[in-house]
């Protein structure tokens, strides 16, 4: 696939640049896609590329693992430590990792 992630041509990026600003970080990423929530027809897909906010029942939303600065420098994962907790300590289950 091809994209040509520019703003100067790209209207709306959304954050997504922040988590694929380069080619490395495609290899490395994964985002979870939550499309129609809110709807009868829920689903979830995983990419490790730029998607499409409508490629499943607009509207979408995309959570991913790492974000990075727009240089691709500066990786951290989007998951912090008190998240991990609260599911931890909700599922009281200390096996739970990011």
């Amino acid at each position: 696939m091809s994209l040509y992630f520019d703003g100067l041509l790209k209207h709306r990026q959304y954050q997504q640049h922040y988590y694929f600003p380069t080619s490395m970080t495609e290899r490395e990423n994964q985002t979870i896609i939550a499309g129609g929530y809110g709807r009868k027809e829920f689903s979830l897909f995983s990419a490790n590329t730029p998607s499409d906010l409508n490629f499943y029942a607009d509207p979408a939303q995309c959570f991913p693992f790492y974000v990075y600065n727009e240089d691709g420098t500066n990786r951290r994962e989007n998951i912090s430590d008190w998240s991990l907790k609260q599911f931890q300590d909700h599922y009281h289950n200390q096996s739970i990792t990011k």
